[in-house]
């Protein structure tokens, strides 16, 4: 049976270690995501295609996981999400009484497709 280490090097780099041979394997990384539930959005095409997929859209901001969120964004660091009230239930913009209310929230971004 052949023994596998891993000893990391770099966020894209990994050397394994089989049968006391030492092996560099590159892996390129992958780029950052965007989804969007607005079809006017960059993102609405990747939403879409996990959606036709059978997938679920999780995005998290600084390790939360957003609720009524709309758009995420990993490479620029913010999420656009739906203002709840205290209930969870999503508010009227105060401005445009036709609209939900929406705020755009920026940090560590990290959206998950399963």
């Amino acid at each position: 049976m052949l023994k596998l280490e891993r000893h990391p090097v770099e966020a894209v780099n990994d050397i394994v270690v089989i049968q006391g041979l030492w092996c560099l394997v590159h892996a390129q990384k992958v780029a950052a995501m965007r989804v969007s539930s607005n079809p006017d959005d960059p993102g609405y095409r990747q939403f879409m295609v996990a959606i036709e997929n059978g997938k679920a859209v999780h995005p998290f901001l600084d390790g939360v996981e957003v609720k009524g969120c709309t758009t995420a964004d990993e490479e620029k660091g913010f999420v656009i999400r739906c203002v709840l009230d205290s209930d969870g239930k999503a508010q009227i913009d105060p401005n445009d009484p036709e609209r939900v209310w929406e705020e755009r929230v920026e940090g560590r971004v990290e959206i998950k497709i399963v």
